[in-house]
């Protein structure tokens, strides 16, 4: 099933978009701790999930929903880690607009997010920002 992306004039203030879920399997964190150069990190072997690993997949399955044109900029992310997620586990992402700010050419976004665990376990609340062009 195609998602159809909201772009930014599209978007309000309060906005929820889909949950969506993602899994932390073997090869995606093998690859992730290889890209960042975390290979010989207390993470390698013990199937702890690094929070910026979690974040970064529960950004990618969020902008499924939002277009980012050419020239958008993360400026900025916070997280706030309540607990470890580890390999295997299936996550699931809530997330809405919490700022849309026009000043002149400048286009703000925030978009804050929770990530939820087994049982329902909050295990990260984060924002993201961007500028869009």
């Amino acid at each position: 099933m195609t998602v159809q992306k909201l772009e930014y004039r599209q978007l309000e203030v309060g906005q929820q978009f889909p949950a969506v879920s993602f899994n932390l399997d073997s090869d995606s964190l093998a690859a992730y701790l290889k890209s960042t150069g975390e290979l010989d990190s207390l993470y390698e072997g013990t199937g702890i999930v690094p929070p910026t690993a979690v974040a970064a997949w529960a950004l990618i399955s969020l902008l499924e929903h939002v277009a980012l044109p050419e020239g958008t900029i993360h400026l900025s992310q916070e997280l706030q880690c309540l607990s470890m997620a580890t390999e295997g586990d299936t996550l699931n992402c809530r997330a809405r607009v919490s700022r849309k700010q026009e000043r002149g050419r400048l286009r703000l976004l925030d978009i804050e997010f929770d990530v939820v665990g087994k049982e329902g376990t909050l295990l990260i609340s984060g924002k993201s920002s961007f500028n869009f062009p």
